[in-house]
């Protein structure tokens, strides 16, 4: 597979994964809609606890709900694109990463480090600030973006 290919593959999950989102929140939407309204048809009223005879699908509701809705998840979204933006240490930190110090006397974060200069220094850039993960996760996190100088690589037992 060559560059032109990877890029089409890669363009087409983006736009799948961006319908799927729309679709899951259109879903948490509906959800929480139908939630209020059943829950609406057996608030208290005037007479009583019986059922008020409401409307299933009440439009200024709807709108109310998806509005709110529209509001929680772009601003918990717009919050974690500004966490992640700072990079791939910010990501490092997410996971529980610690930040190596270079002046580290621990023999195997000197080694760590010590590979990882030696990896910049061959490849001709600067020396990328290192994490380590203590604790092992079930799955290792996709690599998201791989811009020049903002590598995240997670370094497993041998």
């Amino acid at each position: 597979m060559d560059f032109f290919e990877a890029q089409g593959r890669a363009r087409s999950l983006s736009r799948r994964l961006v319908v799927l989102y729309g679709l899951a929140v259109t879903v948490i939407i509906v959800g929480v809609y139908m939630t209020v309204a059943v829950g609406l048809q057996f608030a208290p009223t005037e007479e009583g606890l019986e059922a008020a005879a409401r409307p299933l699908f009440d439009p200024p509701l709807f709108a109310a709900v998806a509005v709110g809705m529209l509001a929680v998840i772009g601003g918990g979204s717009a919050f974690r694109t500004a966490q992640l933006r700072r990079g791939g240490g910010a990501v490092a930190e997410l996971l529980g990463g610690r930040r190596l110090d270079p002046g580290s006397s621990d023999p195997l974060e000197r080694r760590l480090l010590n590979v990882v200069e030696e990896m910049a220094i061959a490849s001709g850039i600067p020396v990328p600030a290192v994490y380590v993960m203590d604790k092992r996760l079930r799955r290792r996190p996709h690599h998201p973006r791989r811009g020049s100088g903002d590598h995240s690589r997670r370094v497993g037992d041998p």
